[in-house]
């Protein structure tokens, strides 16, 4: 014992600096881990509200006339209720042109639009629609809910025998900007049986895509 009070003596303070020292190095570390840690969560978005989740069937037809064609969805499940007001509904595809064989791409977005007089589809069917609308109601305006059905379909000029219109074409060109073609886009119909189509739903909010799917095109 009193050999090792002699060292302690005979160090005295120079004892003492080294472990003030790493003491003082280990407590700097943990901080300094603990501002990484932090802003890092911050970074991953930790701390934003979850986005909810939703569950659909979804259809796209193209008959090759305005009878039986069009895009139509159901929603199967949801986590909560989600105002299409807060959603994007994005879709792309890629096909070759039914009359030179050119491979063409396509899509569209459909959103919510403050004021608007004119269709936004996809239209609205069922429960979350509100004031009793029974003939669609415009998309940003309904609430996503199980069974809302969901439906855009083609001007009843397109592939219209009884307008004299051959199948697979619109008797107009261009074509008129119909519902269909404001969410699948331009050159719609285009698309052939087995072509893909992904559709995509986006929550504004959280910008995180709360659903997403290939769709495979039928023709009834």
């Amino acid at each position: 014992m009193n050999y090792l009070k002699r060292i302690i003596q005979e160090k005295g303070e120079d004892a003492v600096s080294p472990v003030v020292g790493v003491m003082l190095m280990l407590f700097v570390t943990v901080i300094i881990a603990a501002v990484v840690s932090a802003f890092a969560g911050g970074l991953s978005g930790g701390g934003s509200q979850a986005a909810p989740t939703v569950s659909l069937d979804v259809q796209i037809i193209n008959t090759g006339s305005s009878s039986g064609s069009g895009f139509f969805a159901t929603v199967t499940s949801v986590s909560n209720p989600v105002k299409t007001q807060n959603l994007k509904l994005i879709t792309a595809w890629s096909t070759t042109n039914r009359t030179n064989n050119q491979m063409i791409n396509g899509g569209n977005m459909s959103a919510y639009m403050s004021g608007s007089t004119v269709d936004v589809p996809p239209l609205g069917y069922g429960p979350g629609i509100t004031d009793g609308i029974t003939n669609g109601d415009n998309f940003g305006n309904y609430t996503l809910e199980a069974g809302t059905g969901l439906a855009a379909a083609p001007d009843l000029s397109y592939g219209n025998s009884s307008l004299s219109v051959q199948p697979y074409q619109y008797q107009s060109s261009p074509p008129p900007v119909d519902d269909i073609s404001k969410v699948l886009g331009t050159n719609w119909q285009n698309l052939k049986e087995g072509d893909i189509v992904t559709v995509t739903l986006v929550d504004v909010s959280s910008g995180k895509t709360i659903y997403q799917k290939s769709i495979p095109v039928t023709e009834g």
